[in-house]
């Protein structure tokens, strides 16, 4: 009698937990996955995006393999939503198919929320442009949208042949010229595994002096917060079969790194301070791969 008690009582609080998306580090000596190392999210609490694929737990599997109970070394959070403090701003999305909506920009404007930064997002994105075609248009959509802040993603498509740099340098100092926060991004690394990659090996060094003419760009613009595309793991769990564009965890990713990338200029509240985490995988190594327990642990 006294154990079914218990569990029921165990049933109510994890109804009322919701899950963790955290979960403990496995010690790097003894990587074996145990219970309480499972990066899973069963429910859809808010400091668990749903759009990043983490409900990968067998359903079979118990629910105490599922939800972690609380313990000093793995709370579950769950902070009020915050009364917007902030003066309201208008936000613009610049750049090609991978800014296309659904994009990392509901994870951004989600992270903006809970910080207590109301805002209004637009995006514009051209699938196949590149950093040179914002260039003649950059001043127009400013005058346009009249963003307080710029997101820009754009070189993914650049190759060896086209004026990175001086296109890139040419967008920043017109935005910020307008008085546009400009929050700038390099562009991720390709899965070279992909079908459609290995036909070309030479996107990864495009890809790669893409991403060092934008660092030589931002070098002149100290202003400007910076996103690190590159670390989005270059794998399936991350990346469409192309190798290139997005997954919906990918992206929920990048709109955390995105929006990292303003907390030092916009003075907004860290992930930390908001009760919520960076997601698994982006800053450490993936203990297997494949998978075989469908349980995604984070070996930092």
């Amino acid at each position: 009698m006294r154990k079914s008690v218990i569990g029921v009582l165990l049933s109510a609080l994890l109804l009322l937990t919701g899950a963790d998306c955290r979960g403990s580090k496995p010690n790097p000596r003894n990587p074996s996955p145990q219970p309480n190392n499972k990066w899973v999210c069963a429910t859809a609490p808010v400091d668990c995006p749903v759009q990043s694929g983490w409900q990968d737990a067998p359903s079979i599997a118990p629910m105490s393999l599922l939800i972690p109970l609380p313990s000093p070394n793995n709370q579950v959070t769950r902070s009020p939503q915050p009364v917007p403090t902030l003066p309201p701003v208008t936000i613009l999305l610049l750049g090609d198919s991978l800014t296309v909506e659904p994009s990392y920009g509901e994870e951004l404007s989600r992270l903006m929320n809970r910080t207590g930064q109301p805002h209004t997002r637009h995006v514009v994105a051209a699938p196949g442009s590149k950093c040179s075609w914002w260039v003649t248009r950059i001043n127009d959509l400013i005058t346009q949208y009249q963003p307080h802040m710029l997101f820009l993603n754009c070189g993914t498509n650049d190759t060896p042949s086209d004026n990175t740099e001086a296109d890139y340098r040419a967008i920043l100092a017109t935005g910020t010229a307008r008085g546009v926060q400009v929050i700038a991004s390099l562009i991720g690394i390709p899965d070279m595994r992909s079908p459609t990659n290995t036909v070309r090996p030479y996107i990864l060094d495009w890809m790669h002096n893409t991403n060092l003419a934008i660092k030589r760009a931002l070098v002149s613009y100290p202003q400007v917060g910076v996103a690190d595309i590159q670390r989005v793991p270059a794998n399936p769990e991350w990346l469409q079969a192309d190798g290139i564009h997005w997954t919906s965890r990918a992206r929920a990713a990048v709109g955390q790194i995105f929006y990292q990338a303003a907390v030092p200029v916009r003075g907004w509240k860290t992930l930390a301070q908001m009760g919520t985490y960076e997601m698994c995988g982006l800053s450490g190594a993936w203990i297997t791969d494949p998978w075989p327990t469908n349980y995604r642990v984070c070996l930092s």
